[in-house]
């Protein structure tokens, strides 16, 4: 029993629609409409707008989660891996030969960069340079060592300067000191920030390899990682002349240049830092500029999402007021049959005499000894049956893939449900049938499904909602591959057939029509099994044979009730015309439309076939009583809209 009802106000169809249908089919739980008491239709529910998740929010307590595949982003190390980074070196190398001259001392030499064809040589012409400046004897080095710590010398000779009195001797003595501790300190800094620029190369490179990499397609990024690559040569190339000047020559210019010294040097490393900023500024205007995007994107996703929620609620709407319509006129119907008998037997009772006198002795009936029926239950007969689940997940297939189809096409196959032939096939209270074919100008079909086949979901999900109907509905294109494949297996073996064959071919073909229908049939009605039983050889249902299994099918649909409407859908009819299923498929599809004439069935059946291309063979039972629709001869459709879809149904 459930525990969830809704309110009194709402019809028992509301309740049956949110409380019983989803045990039925997955589709329908949490669908996108709501039943509206104030409107007395379905409405679109509210949108959850689906804000992305943190990244730390794809872990769980247990671990991380596996439905999160978003990679990392990489750890830049090794500027050789630099695929953006070392795509733009030509260009850049050839902007940087243009720009300047090599320096004295370079150009000739084995440490010289131009002409070199990748980073990596670069960077190892670099490295060579500075591993020669460094190791360059045990007295260079500790006179550098002494140099990084000249400044308290020079701070002593200041201090000195101002305390000591100015005489011919005292003067010269220690300005030439200043002079030259000034010089040692000024080429120490120029050394250790010469140093210290270059090992903040790498993550200069690695922070230009990211932003080409987010960028791909920014021409403005590209051209700021560009410029700094020039930069950066630049300032490779100065640092490689610095290095391999003569210590003599360094001391020179030092004094003699004082706070200019080495000034080129320094303002190439300081232009790395600059055009790194640039690069960094363009990435964040790249960065805004995206963003912007995606959220127009989003908002469109999300309007697309609404109109789409809107569509289905729209075309729930009409198949319902359709399908409302054809209820009231069976039951119109049915009271006018039933007033006719009551008259019928009142006549009869006024013109005739009973044979008996009152109070007369009447034999009872002769006493039958009930004989004993061994029958099978319905669980039973669907495992002697041996049918695999297939309506659902064919169903499911459909409605993953419909937004493939062109939008325009699934419009137009909507028009189906405004014309005349439609309306009348599904609102009257016979028994009908009706083709619907897409001759000319065909559609796209993908993997066996063409824009008629979203109508049929759709119809299909219209009639599962409600209590006095059955529907069963079938699509002959996602069920023509497998038939191919064991053809190609019996060949490979000789002839001699594999355990997996008939199985193989109960899924495919005529056959696959006819056991869908039925475990369709047994999934929404309960079936008297001991009357089937009786009437059917279930040793030969279950060996598959096909004529037994249509008078399974015909018995069943015999059984269901005069109160129920029975809607047969079957989809792409033309793909079971062709040669390796018309033995089976014609059998099968004879003795659906033969249940909409059959006398002993009591439910309305209605029998819907469609078909893109338009068929060649079943026409012939259609064309006579003029019951083909022509989908390419509808006005276009304009915009898709299900929802609008359904109101249209359920107001014809």
């Amino acid at each position: 029993m459930d525990t969830h009802h809704l309110p009194s106000l709402q019809p028992p169809s509301v309740d049956f629609i949110d409380n019983r249908l989803p045990r039925y089919h997955p589709v329908f739980v949490d669908p996108p409409a709501r039943y509206d008491a104030m409107s007395g239709q379905y409405v679109v529910a509210n949108v959850q707008t689906v804000v992305p998740r943190p990244v730390n929010a794809s872990t769980t307590p247990h671990g991380p989660s596996t439905f999160d595949t978003r990679a990392p982003r990489p750890a830049l190390k090794d500027p050789q891996t630099y695929r953006f980074w070392n795509d733009i070196f030509p260009e850049a190398m050839h902007s940087f030969q243009c720009k300047s001259e090599a320096p004295r001392g370079v150009s000739g030499t084995a440490y010289n960069i131009r002409g070199q064809r990748d980073w990596k040589a670069v960077y190892e012409i670099l490295q060579a340079a500075r591993d020669q400046y460094k190791q360059e004897g045990l007295f260079r080095r500790t006179r550098r060592k002494m140099a990084d710590h000249v400044g308290p010398a020079v701070e002593a000779v200041d201090v000195a300067s101002t305390v000591v009195p100015d005489s011919v001797y005292s003067t010269p003595i220690l300005g030439s000191l200043a002079v030259l501790l000034n010089a040692v300190k000024t080429a120490a800094g120029v050394r250790n920030e010469v140093l210290g620029s270059l090992d903040s190369l790498i993550p200069t490179f690695s922070t230009a390899e990211l932003f080409l990499g987010v960028f791909q397609e920014d021409v403005n990024i590209r051209e700021a990682a560009r410029q700094l690559t020039v930069s950066t040569l630049v300032a490779i190339e100065q640092a490689i002349a610095f290095f391999l000047r003569h210590e003599i020559r360094k001391a020179g210019k030092a004094i003699l240049q004082g706070a200019d010294y080495e000034k080129k040097l320094l303002e190439s490393l300081q232009a790395i830092g600059r055009r790194s900023a640039v690069l960094a500024d363009e990435a964040q205007k790249s960065h805004i500029y995206q963003s912007h995007l995606d959220s127009i994107e989003a908002r469109r996703t999300q309007r697309s999402l609404l109109d789409g929620q809107q569509r289905s609620a729209d075309t729930l709407n009409s198949i319902h007021r359709l399908l409302v319509d054809h209820v009231q006129q069976k039951s119109q119907l049915r009271a006018a049959e039933q007033e006719i008998l009551m008259l019928r037997a009142e006549n009869v009772r006024l013109r005739s005499t009973s044979p008996f006198e009152p109070g007369g002795w009447i034999p009872s009936p002769a006493q039958t000894t009930p004989s004993t029926t061994v029958y099978l239950s319905q669980a039973a007969l669907r495992q002697v049956l041996d049918i695999a689940e297939g309506s659902a997940t064919d169903t499911e297939f459909v409605n993953d893939r419909k937004e493939m189809l062109p939008w325009r096409q699934r419009a137009h196959a909507e028009q189906v449900v405004n014309t005349q032939q439609f309306q009348d096939w599904i609102v009257s209270p016979y028994s009908a049938k009706l083709l619907v074919h897409w001759d000319f100008q065909l559609p796209e079909c993908i993997a066996g499904i063409s824009p008629l086949s979203v109508l049929c979901t759709t119809l299909s999900q219209a009639l599962g909602a409600q209590e006095r109907f059955l529907s069963a509905v079938f699509f002959c294109g996602r069920h023509v591959e497998t038939a191919r494949e064991q053809e190609a297996l019996d060949e490979d073996s000789d002839g001699s057939r594999s355990s997996s064959s008939s199985s193989s071919r109960s899924s495919s073909g005529g056959r696959s029509l006819l056991n869908s229908l039925i475990l369709q049939l047994l999934d929404q009605q309960a079936f008297d099994t001991r009357s089937l039983s009786q009437q059917v050889a279930m040793s030969v249902v279950q060996q598959g044979q096909l004529d037994e299994l249509i008078h399974l099918l015909v018995c069943m649909v015999r059984q269901v009730p005069e109160t129920t409407t029975l809607f047969c859908i079957v989809d792409g009819v033309a793909f079971f015309e062709r040669t390796e299923f018309q033995d089976e498929s014609l059998r099968v599809l004879s003795a659906l439309l033969a249940l909409v004439h059959d006398q002993a069935v009591s439910a309305t059946v209605k029998v819907l076939f469609t078909s893109s291309p338009g068929t060649e063979i079943v026409r012939a039972a259609f064309e006579p009583e003029d019951l083909l629709l022509d989908v390419s001869g509808l006005p276009g459709g304009g915009e898709l809209g299900e929802e609008r879809l359904l109101r249209a149904l359920r107001g014809a």
